[in-house]
């Protein structure tokens, strides 16, 4: 599945500049996201975004699973999401209004390596906004110069970070919760899930009892039911983006044969594998 943008991108050059939006040749800016077309936005789809999305909200609400890690955005909130993330939009809010850009191998990525929410305070939140309105007013001169474009795109991450930095100073992180965030951070970035409770505790050094423990007190879910979400996430991928049979997806992902995989993906889904294909 790709986004909105990379859908608008693929409609063709200057496809996307409805209003104040810009997509052209790789430069994706949102400046109303509000006048895009709803239809196209999928959710419960996951998708490898390989470009950094940023993502500033004005109205209404958005849930996302970014590399499993549950994000929640609100309005006067941004939303970072790196390059190469595990993306799956799972909830967008009535009036859902945005504004934002993707980037692509900037120096200053590095500063976010997981999906990330910025609560800005007032002054910040209009600072924000400025970079955004500089970015537009870039993109649409008559003589665009991407390197200027790209030291907005570079202010506004690190002015983010610095923010971000902020805010996570004053907070206090139990043992609890940083071991549920290795543990997502584990799940995430493999491609090939390990199906064993003990594969994560010893990766974490701790037992399995205690993995256990710490990752329904933090969830509410238990490790195999994360650790099936995220199954679910790549077998929809495989399914979606490749042609590869049902059963080398199912021995892919650590299943003894391919019954058993579509009994594992319909539980999982409400469909079979193959149905899941024809109807994505």
């Amino acid at each position: 599945m790709k986004d909105i943008t990379q859908k608008l991108k693929d409609k063709g050059p200057m496809a996307g500049n409805i209003g104040r939006n810009f997509v052209h040749d790789g430069v994706v800016l949102l400046m109303d996201w509000s006048v895009l077309d709803r239809s196209r936005v999928e959710l419960h789809q996951p998708y490898i975004d390989t470009e950094g999305r940023v993502l500033r909200l004005l109205e209404g609400s958005a849930k996302y699973l970014v590399n499993m890690k549950e994000l929640e955005l609100h309005p006067r909130q941004v939303l970072v999401i790196p390059e190469n993330s595990l993306v799956e939009l799972e909830e967008i809010g009535d009036g859902f209004a945005a504004q934002g850009f993707s980037f692509r191998r900037l120096p200053m990525a590095s500063l976010f390596t997981q999906g990330t929410v910025v609560t800005p305070d007032e002054a910040s939140w209009q600072r924000l906004g400025h970079y955004l309105e500089l970015m537009s007013e870039v993109v649409h001169s008559g003589s665009f110069q991407l390197a200027t474009y790209e030291y907005l795109q570079m202010a506004m991450l690190t002015d983010l970070s610095t923010l971000q930095g902020n805010a996570a100073s004053t907070l206090p992180t139990s043992r609890g919760e940083a071991i549920f965030e290795q543990f997502l951070n584990l799940l995430g970035g493999q491609t090939s899930i390990q199906r064993s409770i003990d594969h994560y505790a010893s990766q974490l050094c701790i037992t399995p009892g205690h993995l256990s423990a710490v990752v329904r007190r933090q969830s509410g879910q238990s490790v195999m039911q994360w650790v099936n979400r995220r199954i679910t996430m790549q077998a929809k991928l495989l399914l979606r983006h490749t042609d590869r049979t049902v059963a080398d997806i199912a021995f892919d992902l650590g299943f003894e044969n391919a019954s058993f995989f579509t009994r594992f993906f319909r539980r999982e889904t409400g469909l079979s594998p193959g149905e899941y294909r024809k109807n994505s």
